[in-house]
């Protein structure tokens, strides 16, 4: 379909030929749309950021006015092409905040969240599909100017009618005002921020999705969980493990453990990990006798039915150490614990971390991101009970 060019005076008139802007059929009614547009090579700003892209096209946007005449058929050419990309961008928009919501409060299983990501993000190129086709069948803008605006898609008979009119008045528009007055209907398109809005939730969401589906709990998406624990007196600091892992505070640590110090939780899993720090008597080591601390912590441990999987020596933060795992049962079902001990500046340490065996590997790999935010401070004699490589 070819282009005309609408000049300023007409473009929001009644002075247009009474031809359908969208089959060439006579014309009935009037469809009143808004339109924006500013060059392409704006675009090419998001290169340096989505805010100089937007002020800039603030800045260069131009907007005109058309009064369109349409049949019957065509009545709502424009109107109805507004509302449903308007409504599907606005349920767009609520379905993905409510995915981000679901996925910070933790409220739902992390199959659930996952599941309304991906399907947040199917909705998104659903709606920019829709959003296409409904550009690509209407009649649409090609270029504004300060005195025109370009039009694209319109029916051939209506721009040889406008030539014709056009070529009959020379010297001026000869219409009268009430010459073509018709019914008038209005339209208004999706707001540009809106779009922008729009688009910028299917990214974060489809981001979202991809972590939350991963296996690898410290790639899931993260959530704001504060400064790091420091414990000067037992000379250990705790960063945040990340993902979906957050600090808890001594009260909380000390509702599970009474003897633990520090500790941290990750999302809705039941997974806790936890800090114990106790004064070593002057005889007590590790190294070459990992096998009996770990058999002798595993038999205080208290719980029904252990079952011991293994002991493992290792170097942990440069420090001779025992990893030791078994599994228990417990009022909530069968549990997985991995307990890593050593001593260091006096103080025997354990980084005693549990979770439910469907949640935790035989590998103990869901503890790593609380093993990495572990860190050990200065202590005042810090080869008093320390065991080095």
């Amino acid at each position: 379909m070819p282009e005309v060019r609408l000049y300023a005076s007409e473009a929001d008139s009644t002075r247009l030929p009474p031809v359908c802007m969208r089959c060439g059929a006579p014309a009935t009614t009037y469809d009143v749309k808004k339109f924006s547009w500013h060059p392409p090579w704006v675009y090419l700003l998001i290169l340096g950021g989505l805010l100089p892209l937007i002020i800039v096209s603030l800045i260069v946007t131009k907007r005109m006015t058309v009064r369109g005449p349409f049949c019957d058929t065509h009545r709502n050419h424009w109107t109805w092409r507004s509302w449903l990309s308007g409504l599907s961008l606005l349920a767009l928009v609520v379905f993905g905040v409510g995915a981000i919501a679901l996925m910070i409060s933790e409220a739902l299983p992390k199959n659930v969240t996952a599941l309304a990501c991906v399907g947040t993000v199917l909705l998104g190129v659903a709606w920019m599909v829709l959003a296409i086709v409904l550009q690509s069948s209407s009649v649409g803008v090609s270029e504004i100017t300060d005195r025109h605006i370009t039009l694209k898609g319109v029916a051939f008979a209506f721009g040889e009618a406008l030539r014709r009119e056009r070529s009959a008045t020379a010297y001026g528009y000869g219409y009268q005002e009430d010459d073509f007055r018709l019914p008038r209907r209005s339209s208004s398109g999706v707001p540009v921020v809106l779009i922008v809005f729009g688009i910028a939730i299917v990214l974060i969401v489809a981001l979202a999705a991809i972590a939350t589906v991963g296996e690898n709990p410290s790639s899931q998406f993260p959530k704001m969980v504060g400064t790091p624990f420091i414990d000067n007196e037992n000379h250990f600091r705790l960063k945040s493990p990340g993902g979906r892992w957050t600090l808890l505070t001594r009260q909380e640590v000390r509702a599970n453990n009474p003897q633990a110090v520090g500790g941290a939780k990750r999302g809705t899993d039941d997974i806790y990990c936890s800090v114990l720090v106790e004064d070593a008597p002057l005889d007590f080591r590790v190294a070459g006798r990992e096998k009996e601390v770990a058999e002798e912590l595993m038999a205080g441990a208290n719980l029904k039915d252990l079952r011991s999987e293994s002991i493992t020596p290792l170097t942990f933060k440069g420090i001779k150490a025992v990893r030791y795992r078994f599994t228990a049962s417990t009022d909530d079902g069968r549990v997985r614990v991995v307990n890593t001990v050593f001593v260091y500046g006096g103080k025997i340490y354990q980084l005693f971390c549990a979770g439910a065996l469907h949640e935790v590997l035989a590998d103990g790999s869901a503890f790593q991101p609380f093993w990495d935010a572990f860190e050990l401070l200065p202590a005042d004699n810090p080869l008093k009970g320390r065991e080095e490589e």
